[in-house]
């Protein structure tokens, strides 16, 4: 399914943009880019039109798609909003929950489709988890495991930064987070550790305990490693009847990245499959897997284990801001 009428402008030119350019190519759209620091590449690999700024894009496109650093989130996508274009933002929405709240709450008011690309809903490993969950295959989730483990984003300086980038916490847990709450539900207690930061290293590493409301238990483990460490993702889901397990590293395929748990299960690419069902939202043809309000749940829980790693303590989180969050 292609969309040659479709113009999709993407700000941003580094990893993920180069990412999403490859899977907007591939759906045959009108592709237009932006990027403070030059998008030739994105020109030259993927063959988008390049504009001189934010406002010459939104004037190009019917989609605003967000690849740029974190801090910038909210102000492209209340640029985005204030065009009338619909949205697709990389995750997180933002750095704090009020302001994922707030541009979320913006959009809707004005009836702008905002959708979060919480792309580990599109990997099979994770779709088919959640399909057997939800069938009852191994009945209630009582325990679940989740790790994401990499070496540290060197590549771009402003990762270091924690009030910039979240840290481990908030730019990788965040993926499996949302996974969490996906599977088992919404989230009522939060409580995080994170290891001791060492002079000289970007190795870091956080842990996350996640009460849901269900009664189930989910454990998350984010690990930012030394250079040249391998990507590796795993779930274990453990029900009153049965387990579910999955590990990247008996599964792996050459080339996987940060973002990108490799699978032997995989029929697409899922950043294909996700843009392709983003579109067909914002067209009234489907409702997408991810929400708005599921990109601000995941920001509330980011936010709230590095409250919890501050304080040394549990954070509560009101089950009703879940379950009908801003939208």
């Amino acid at each position: 399914m292609n969309f040659p009428d479709l113009r999709v402008g993407i700000v941003g030119s580094g990893g993920m943009g180069q990412t999403h350019a490859a899977a907007w190519r591939e759906l045959g759209v009108q592709l237009f880019a932006y990027s403070p620091r030059g998008a030739q590449n994105l020109v030259d690999d993927f063959g988008a039109t390049a504009c001189d700024s934010v406002e010459a894009l939104l004037a190009s496109c019917d989609v605003l798609d967000v690849c740029s650093p974190t801090p910038t989130h909210p102000e492209l996508i209340t640029a985005g909003i204030d065009a009338g274009v619909a949205i697709i933002c990389e995750k997180p929405l933002a750095l704090t929950a009020l302001e994922a709240e707030q541009i979320s709450a913006r959009a809707s008011a004005a009836g702008v489709p905002l959708y979060p690309a919480h792309v580990v809903r599109f990997f099979p490993e994770y779709l088919q988890a959640k399909q057997s969950v939800d069938a009852g295959a191994i009945g209630q989730v009582s325990l679940a495991r989740f790790s994401r483990v990499g070496e540290f984003p060197s590549w771009a300086p402003w990762f270091a930064d924690e009030q910039r980038s979240g840290g481990v916490v908030l730019d990788l847990m965040i993926h499996d987070f949302d996974a969490a709450t996906w599977i088992s539900g919404p989230v009522t207690r939060v409580y995080a550790v994170r290891s001791p930061a060492i002079v000289g290293s970007s190795v870091t590493s956080a842990q996350v305990i996640l009460t849901h409301a269900s009664g189930a238990i989910s454990s998350v483990t984010g690990i930012w490693g030394a250079p040249g460490t391998p990507f590796s993702t795993t779930f274990s889901l453990v029900g009153t009847t049965g387990a579910i397990q999955h590990d990247s590293r008996h599964e792996a395929q050459p080339g996987s990245s940060s973002e990108s748990p490799s699978g032997s299960v995989a029929s697409e690419d899922p950043y294909l499959t996700q843009l392709r069902e983003f579109v067909q939202g914002i067209r009234g043809e489907l409702v997408p897997r991810v929400s708005a309000a599921d990109g601000v749940i995941a920001v509330r829980i980011a936010r709230a284990a590095l409250e919890s790693i501050a304080s040394g303590q549990p954070v509560e989180l009101a089950e009703a801001d879940q379950a009908h969050p801003v939208a």
